[in-house]
């Protein structure tokens, strides 16, 4: 790597969505980013698949290559930029790019989720810079804002809706009164999501995004796995319907936040109060809440995904590298935690919850019910018939609960003679802030 050199070379592995949106914004920004960072940064070498694919937009075929080592092992690269996604084999071209003196770019947040304090190190070691500003909340810069902007706080908890796929969904689903099927189907066909939507759907891309924020957050080793995760393929629409008569929203929200014993991590449907800022947000949107101890609560929010707003967020960490290359700074450095950090015990997380039950309308099954949950120490706020039809739905709406005694007193309503089914079990949103919502 030559700091002398007049031009930053780029090599990018992958060309697809994200990938064309970097391209264009350094071909069309190319004059201010040049300006800012004291000399031209251009796209040397792209690594695709198939060079034959169509694409759409302009530029050199010529810088087209089909073996990665044209990138991973050229001396005059200056920054790879890792777009494939999934942890294989990017995990293993992020390693060789820094292992040969390449700094790294990467939107892969299955990568960093899963292997960052192994890439974080290899860094270090290499003395070499690693970005991944892209990997979560798409052109959001809520990373660089955590690491950087609120660098003077102990940060508390970090709030939010990372995954556009499942929040246009469930919009879908609040505007639209439809099943959870027609909007996944609508979000497939608008591109929101893929046609194996089970990432997004099942809580594992948010678990990744979650994991990430925490990490940078609280300066911890968190994995994916520790995320506790439900996804929304369960949610109907008749409980969003019944959600917003009581004045609430169902949002897949996201949860990095600090207790007295470990870290609460969640990622799950919600029901957020329609005065919450959180409610608002719509579509393929994403907002992220942070809140400092100095600070108190920031919200960031914006595109969460798409071709330009994540390619914001890739060109802005090659901008930030490239400036540190010309004024010949040294990479950041993401310190390892050392051991994962502790969990707070998922059974013993507290929230109001709203659970349907669908039972015969018949004399004493609400007052079973009722004894089942007083016997477990869950408190009720209201209970609620719906409808008319034969069976007929009851909504109850506990006081903040633990949620291990409501899963058992789910467990023990669902073998009651009377039952038929509780097809809804949503926790509410548990900010001390906001927890009058269902008073």
């Amino acid at each position: 790597m030559d700091a002398t050199r007049n031009t930053i070379n780029v090599g990018m592995l992958g060309f697809g969505t994200v990938g064309a949106g970097v391209y264009r914004v350094l071909a069309e920004n190319a004059a201010e980013i040049g300006a800012r960072v004291g000399r031209p940064v251009r796209i040397s070498r792209i690594l695709v698949k198939d060079p034959t694919k169509p694409r759409p937009l302009r530029f050199d075929r010529s810088i087209i290559t089909c073996d990665a080592s044209d990138i991973l092992s050229d001396p005059d690269i200056d920054i790879v930029v890792e777009l494939i996604g999934n942890s294989h084999p990017a995990l293993e071209y992020t390693l060789q790019a820094i292992g040969n003196g390449h700094h790294v770019v990467t939107a892969n947040k299955e990568a960093i989720a899963k292997y960052g304090d192994r890439i974080f190190q290899a860094a270090a070691s290499s003395g070499v810079d690693v970005r991944f500003e892209g990997s979560v909340a798409g052109g959001i810069p809520i990373i660089r804002s955590i690491v950087d902007s609120l660098a003077a706080n102990r940060v508390e908890s970090i709030l939010g809706i990372v995954n556009g796929t499942t929040n246009f969904i469930l919009t879908q689903m609040t505007e639209n009164h439809t099943e959870f099927g027609d909007a996944l189907c609508e979000a497939q066909r608008l591109g929101y999501a893929e046609a194996n939507p089970s990432d997004d759907i099942e809580g594992y891309d948010a678990a990744y995004k979650t994991a990430i924020l925490a990490s940078v957050g609280f300066s911890a080793q968190v994995a994916p796995e520790m995320v506790s995760r439900e996804g929304i393929s369960r949610i109907h629409a008749l409980d969003i319907g019944y959600a917003r008569d009581l004045g609430y929203v169902v949002k897949m929200v996201a949860c990095a936040r600090r207790r007295c014993s470990g870290l609460e991590l969640w990622v799950r449907p919600t029901l957020v109060h329609e005065a919450h800022p959180l409610a608002s947000v719509a579509g393929a949107y994403n907002a992220v809440m942070v809140r400092g101890n100095a600070s108190g609560d920031l919200m960031f929010s914006g595109r969460g995904a798409g071709d330009l707003p994540t390619a914001s967020a890739v060109v802005g960490d090659i901008v930030e590298i490239a400036e540190g290359i010309v004024h010949s700074r040294g990479p950041r450095t993401w310190r390892s935690a050392g051991s994962p950090a502790p969990v707070y015990p998922n059974d013993e997380l507290e929230s109001s919850f709203y659970i349907r039950t669908v039972v015969d309308d018949s004399p004493g099954v609400l007052a079973s019910i009722a004894g089942v949950f007083a016997t477990l120490g869950v408190s009720l706020q209201s209970v609620i018939q719906k409808g008319r039809k034969r069976p007929v739905d009851v909504v109850f709406i506990t006081h903040p609960a633990k949620l291990g005694a409501v899963r058992t007193a789910v467990d023990q309503i669902k073998a009651g003679r009377f039952v038929h089914d509780v097809p809804a079990v949503i926790p509410a949103l548990d900010d001390p802030e906001w927890r009058g919502a269902l008073s």
